[in-house]
């Protein structure tokens, strides 16, 4: 065994390019061409704009892409999406590998692919064909244009979404939306043994990053078991007629554990809704509603690592009490920023926010911190300097934001506080009158012009 580890990491350090941070390299600004096309929206309820790529792991670590695997598959039927399909990595977990853990997502995998009738040319499994898995991934990068974007769901490590874009040619890069929802997948978990690349790599190329809520809905159980009323929630599925969902079910019971989290990305993509939970999949699946589509999304969260671009600022684990268990700080006692174009799934094109920053207010000294749009400065600057070790939220009332606008927060250390912030999150006050902007869903109307007036103050962040 330790042969065969040791041969499988020779054989990978050819085909898996380095990352930057594991060449010592730092983040820089992102490439002037990352700005997608504008209005680049994903789905109307009718038309996919777009093609679908999906990455799993599987293979090592946990078991949850068993289960999570079939319902995304499931949850592109029920759309009437599968089509869009052009490219599956899974088992990509390069580094380590359990036989068991590979034969159960084998199985998950080619069984999906049977029932639902994806063609197995799409099919790229990394441990018996890594080279074509990332050749896979250049290719559909490549295809890319802002006609025909790539969607590239990511529920494992980024390593082979990393080999496979980089190839790519850096001009289509642009038009690829890689979404995640799991900081271990997005590199930064704390127990995580798989090291390699991280989220940042994948932005440095130049991709358009979209970060999905940790999707704990359709995770209604501990790190090893569920208890009967979890398991309860997903018996529609093992009572279906159709036996596709029957079949669903018992893969994922092989899990031991009622998670599907994985398949929040998926859901999300196709609505806007990043709070999927097992009566949603029930409604489309067995029950096959039609579901209300959301015109515009009134909430944003941009996370603050996930800037295009980190000028003398790094992220850094911040624990539980930040979102997504990570923030952004400034690498030492010079001025930081951090700056971002605003390209979000299903946003208003153009409109008046609410823009709320977090940050920590830490103690040792009084970092100050100021939003920019355009370069034009947003209400003042503000100073953390209560000196109690909290995070709050600064908030910025109705600044005017289109699609492109660069938002940008800057950071002046001061003392011991060298300035932290979590995440940038944008409330929709008003649209623009006269302004394109997507259309409601059904049962759902578009936001109407005209708000309150202007002022800024604090406030405590949303739920998310």
């Amino acid at each position: 065994m330790r042969n065969t580890l040791w041969l499988t990491g020779i054989v990978l350090g050819f085909l898996l390019p380095l990352c930057p941070r594991a060449q010592g390299q730092s983040d820089g600004p992102a490439p002037a061409a990352a700005a997608p096309a504008a209005g680049a929206q994903p789905f109307d309820g009718q038309l996919f704009h777009g093609r679908i790529a999906l990455s799993h792991d599987g293979n090592f670590n946990d078991e949850d892409d068993w289960g999570a695997f079939p319902v995304v598959i499931a949850i592109l039927d029920a759309f009437g999406v599968k089509e869009k399909l052009v490219h599956i990595d899974f088992n990509n977990i390069t580094n380590y590998n359990d036989s068991r853990f590979e034969s159960e997502m084998n199985a998950s995998v080619l069984g999906a692919a049977e029932r639902y009738r994806i063609p197995s040319s799409v099919l790229k499994n990394c441990r018996t064909d890594l080279a074509g898995a990332i050749r896979s991934v250049t290719e559909s990068v490549n295809a890319s244009s802002a006609e025909d974007p790539l969607w590239y769901l990511l529920a494992g490590p980024m390593d082979v979404p990393y080999a496979g874009i980089r190839a790519a040619d850096p001009a289509k890069r642009r038009f690829v939306y890689c979404l995640s929802h799991s900081v271990w997948n997005d590199g930064f978990g704390r127990k995580r043994p798989i090291e390699g690349c991280t989220k940042r790599d994948l932005i440095g190329l130049g991709i358009r990053w979209i970060q999905v809520r940790p999707g704990h809905l359709l995770a209604p159980s501990t790190r090893t078991s569920s208890t009967p009323k979890q398991w309860a929630m997903f018996q529609w599925m093992q009572d279906s007629s159709d036996e596709r969902l029957r079949w669903v079910h018992s893969r994922i019971q092989a899990v031991g554990r009622a998670d599907v989290s994985d398949a929040t990305i998926a859901y999300s993509l196709l609505t806007g809704d990043e709070e999927c939970d097992p009566q949603k999949l029930e409604s489309l699946m067995e029950k096959k509603r039609k579901l209300a589509l959301p015109g515009v999304r009134r909430t944003i969260r941009m996370e603050a690592e996930n800037f295009g671009a980190l000028e003398n600022a790094a992220p850094v684990l911040a624990g539980r009490a930040a979102s997504q268990s990570l923030s952004v700080r400034a690498a030492g006692a010079s001025k930081g920023a951090i700056r971002n174009r605003f390209h979000e799934i299903y946003a208003a094109r153009s409109g008046r926010h609410d823009v709320g920053i977090r940050y920590l207010d830490a103690g040792g000294g009084a970092a100050a911190f100021a939003l920019r749009v355009n370069g034009v400065p947003q209400g003042a600057s503000w100073t953390a300097s209560a000196d109690d070790n909290a995070w709050k939220t600064h908030t910025i009332e109705s600044v005017a934001l289109g699609e492109g606008d660069e938002i940008a927060v800057d950071i002046t250390p001061e003392g011991g506080d060298r300035g932290e912030i979590d995440y940038v999150e944008l409330q929709l006050r008003s649209t623009a009158p006269g302004v394109a902007r997507p259309s409601a869903g059904p049962g759902l109307a578009a936001p109407q012009a005209g708000g309150p007036p202007q002022g800024s103050g604090e406030r405590q962040p949303s739920r998310y």
